[in-house]
């Protein structure tokens, strides 16, 4: 298997992740919202994007990058986190 996967390219080969935040979208889920929604079809778009830049957090529209920037300006726990240094390890 990782013989094949090698011979496909470096792009097939390499694991990569990140998280996206999408705030409302619209699908039936929210329908009864009335917030503001962004397509599906702009999600996808925007994450292969932040996929293709490499990036770790897509934060989609305004909504979303007013509360990251309200929560804290350092990147979130998930994207680099180490259980010898959480709260719990350190009780």
């Amino acid at each position: 298997m990782a013989d094949q996967l090698a011979a496909d390219g470096p792009a097939r080969a390499r694991n990569t992740s990140g998280g996206v935040h999408a705030g409302p979208v619209d699908t039936d889920m929210a329908k009864d919202l009335t917030l503001p929604k962004v397509t599906p079809m702009d999600i996808a778009r925007q994450a292969l994007r932040g996929l293709e830049a490499e990036q770790d957090e897509v934060l989609s529209v305004d909504w979303t990058r007013q509360v990251k920037a309200g929560l804290s300006a350092e990147p979130g726990i998930y994207l680099d986190y180490d259980p010898e240094r959480s709260p719990a390890a350190a009780r």
